[in-house]
């Protein structure tokens, strides 16, 4: 029986191999007659796959379909780049180095000593003493492409290319005249961006030589502080009043409106000793408003010991109101390029570039939380005193912002100027 179906199955098989034949002749008979094959279109781009290392390029159709005001809005959405670059608070309180308002590369998070950033195939002088190259100061109306390489550049370009490599690759053939004006605003007018930009090129000595001159201006005027912003909410974790160990809900959770326990504009009274008759902290909670004046405050939810929600303490008695979401620059770049064939093989060439940023920023919040304050200082006012003597508290201890001689809850520009001319508060850097 099983000989029989061995027979069988090896009789269909030949049988089904006979039949498939004739069709392979037939297909091979039809392809001798291609003769080539067109791919008229195709939505998979081949820029960066030729090179021996994965490049990922931005090309000038890409750059003119977004339309930027500026090269480095246009970096930004490489996923391969964090943040910097931006000249949105992201560099906004960062003072130590100069770099405050800096268009910075940080390719994969790496740093921005790691990525390296070429114009032109070519090192571009650090802007900064920290190191790192400020691409808003390259000539963006002349950039053709921009290549991108994570992957082996140190192998060619040396440490500073851990992160990788962002090539500005320029158009040094432009013929011709172009010229760009834009403006734009945020929603609230808090935010307003102008920009121009101008090229001209064109052949010189009956084409022997070629020359290309670019000018960009880009100015941001507004200083926005955070509070201003419709979509600010204040937010914060606080402890979650729902949490016990074991319940399954979470420890902290997100309130709107949150405060600072420790610190306010005029001062809070944090702790205090115990004295000869009144408990320790007995005074913790007397706020100074004014000039001076002593007023009770309700903590609320007091979490992880400097935040407060669910009282009278909120955002604008924080530091939150000197946040910026934006800060005024300025910006020039010049840009000059001219070449003249020596002879049939060798060329002479010039190249300039200048780059200026002016910004305007502020430092880090500055503030104490451990003010000690003896019995016998003559400023206390008299109700203060008063207790303290009454009770036999020697000191207190106190919190106070740098920025005590303003109005937290309505911070505006001229705000920031007057702590630039001098006033009290937070440092402002002039880079």
């Amino acid at each position: 029986m099983d000989n029989l179906f061995q027979k069988l199955m090896l009789g269909g098989s030949t049988a089904a191999l006979l039949a498939v034949m004739p069709a392979f002749d037939a297909l091979a008979q039809d392809n001798n007659d291609i003769e080539q094959v067109v791919v008229s279109g195709s939505r998979v781009t081949i820029a960066g796959y030729t090179q021996p290392t994965p490049v990922t390029v931005v090309g000038s159709a890409q750059l003119e379909k977004d339309a930027f005001a500026n090269i480095q809005d246009a970096v930004r959405q490489l996923p391969q780049v964090t943040a910097p670059p931006s000249s949105y608070s992201a560099t906004a309180d960062s003072g130590g180095g100069g770099n405050a308002g800096e268009n910075l590369l940080n390719l994969r998070n790496l740093g921005v000593s790691r990525t390296l950033v070429l114009f032109d195939s070519q090192r571009v002088v650090a802007s900064n003493i920290t190191g790192g190259t400020d691409i808003s100061t390259l000539p963006s109306s002349l950039v053709q492409r921009v290549d991108v390489v994570t992957g082996g550049a140190s192998a060619a370009w040396g440490s500073d290319a851990v992160a990788g490599v962002v090539n500005f690759v320029l158009n040094k053939n432009f013929d011709g005249f172009k010229a760009n004006l834009q403006g734009g605003d945020a929603y609230n007018g808090l935010n307003r961006e102008y920009t121009a930009q101008a090229v001209w090129g064109g052949d010189e000595f009956g084409g022997r030589g070629h020359f290309v001159l670019g000018a960009t201006m880009d100015v941001k005027p507004d200083m926005t502080p955070l509070v201003d912003e419709n979509w600010y909410r204040g937010s914060w974790y606080v402890s979650n009043p729902a949490f016990v160990a074991g319940n399954g809900q979470p420890q902290l959770v997100f309130a709107n409106d949150a405060g600072t326990a420790d610190a306010t504009e005029g001062g809070i009274i944090v702790s205090s000793p115990k004295g000869t008759t009144a408990a320790a902290n007995a005074l913790r909670g007397i706020e100074f408003v004014g000039a001076g004046i002593p007023q009770v405050v309700n903590f609320g939810n007091v979490s992880l010991g400097s935040v407060s929600n669910g009282g009278s303490l909120t955002a604008g008695t924080s530091d939150a109101p000197w946040e910026v979401v934006a800060i005024p620059s300025t910006t020039y770049t010049f840009f000059g390029y001219d070449r003249f064939k020596l002879t049939d093989t060798i060329q002479a060439s010039l190249q300039l570039n200048y780059g200026f940023n002016h910004t305007t920023s502020r430092t880090a919040s500055a503030f104490q939380t451990a003010i000690v304050v003896a019995s016998d200082n003559a400023f206390i006012p008299a109700s203060v005193r008063a207790t303290m003597q009454t009770g036999g508290i020697t000191s207190f201890t106190m919190g106070e912002f740098a920025s005590s001689n303003f109005n937290l809850n309505n911070v505006t520009p001229e705000d920031y100027i007057s702590m630039a001319n001098g006033g009290t508060g937070d440092s402002i850097i002039d880079n």
